[in-house]
């Protein structure tokens, strides 16, 4: 009976302790472990949007706030300006994003935006700053991912005439027109212009997404008109290329299949920005069909003036392109470098 009695004993004894360790661990606190759900993401401007995802391992369990820092080489909807625009635009609100209730995954979706400046590629780095409420949340290494922005695909257009030596100096402007046809344009799409005589080129690039619906417009093809100002100088004759070269899957293509275009002024082409309402003269057009570039014209060169245009005359795209705000590029990008010689 004694034995009976002390075996009896260990066993109620090891069974309470059993219950004791079982109630410990129900007491225990459930963890969530929060992360992205991958370090990096590759995209193009041209893509429209990219959605980025923060996950947790289990569902939460109640709605979570997550808050996060935006850096990298981009510009986003909070540094844009008219000269500046942005690369891309968080489609929600700004810097935060919701994992709702029973749900293991908030999105932050990105808008992207198609420009006319061919640029290196460029970073948008996203970092897990906070979650609200923040009690058993865990980050984890995951807490930033990096988002490569890769240039879209387009046409470069350089024009470039003779550097300023003793026989002479020049200074020249380019602008592009973009419309359905080239008896009809909504106005200057882009530019490159106020170098001065230190400089021997202008150039612009135009993505093949810039066609009439990308701006609202009623036109799916578009023509590009172009104009090449003999701004001012003292070279007479002036004689000057223009160069069109596609950009494409982020190389230029090879010199040899590259198309080049002769053009010559003299004295009776040069024109200084004047007053008045005639429209901007197009010395050569091109065409965006379904994406393809084709149908360049030759250089029509006028027996007097380059520009003919007032700055009021001149309309301004639903990108905000105007006269007084072409580009300047003071820093070439490095794929166009080689370019410039």
């Amino acid at each position: 009976m004694r034995k009976f009695s002390m075996l009896t004993l260990s066993i109620l004894t090891l069974g309470a302790a059993g219950v004791m360790l079982s109630s410990c661990g129900k007491d225990e606190p459930t963890t969530y472990q929060l992360s992205f759900s991958k370090t990096t993401y590759s995209a193009h401007e041209s893509d429209g949007t990219l959605s980025v995802d923060v996950t947790l391992d289990k569902e939460a369990p109640q709605d979570l706030t997550v808050k996060y820092t935006v850096a990298g080489t981009t510009t986003d909807e909070t540094e844009a300006t008219n000269t500046d625009p942005k690369d891309f635009a968080v489609d929600g609100d700004f810097g935060k994003v919701v994992i709702p209730k029973g749900s293991k995954t908030g999105t932050i979706k990105l808008d992207l935006y198609s420009d006319d400046l061919l640029e290196d590629d460029e970073t948008i780095d996203l970092t897990i700053s906070s979650v609200d409420p923040s009690a058993n949340v865990q980050l984890t290494t995951n807490q930033s991912t990096e988002i490569k922005l890769q240039q879209e695909d387009g046409i470069v257009v350089l024009l470039k005439w003779p550097d300023a030596s003793t026989d002479g100096v020049a200074d020249m402007d380019l602008l592009a027109r973009m419309g359905a046809t080239s008896a009809s344009y909504d106005g200057i799409l882009t530019g490159s212009v106020f170098r001065g005589y230190n400089y021997n080129y202008e150039f612009v690039f135009i993505p093949k997404t810039f066609i009439g619906t990308y701006f609202g417009l009623d036109y799916t093809n578009s023509t590009y008109g172009l104009t090449y100002t003999y701004y001012d100088g003292s070279f007479d004759p002036l004689a000057f290329t223009a160069t069109f070269i596609e950009f494409t899957n982020g190389a230029l293509e090879p010199e040899a299949n590259r198309d080049v275009y002769n053009g010559q002024y003299t004295a009776a082409n040069k024109n200084k920005w004047v007053s008045g309402t005639p429209p901007t003269l197009i010395e050569q057009t091109f065409q965006n069909v379904g994406g393809s570039f084709t149908n360049i014209s030759d250089i029509t060169v006028p027996e007097s003036s380059s520009r003919v245009a007032s700055k009021a005359a001149n309309t301004i795209l639903s990108n905000g392109s105007s006269e007084g705000k072409l580009r300047v590029v003071t820093v070439l990008p490095n794929r166009l470098k080689d370019l410039i010689k």
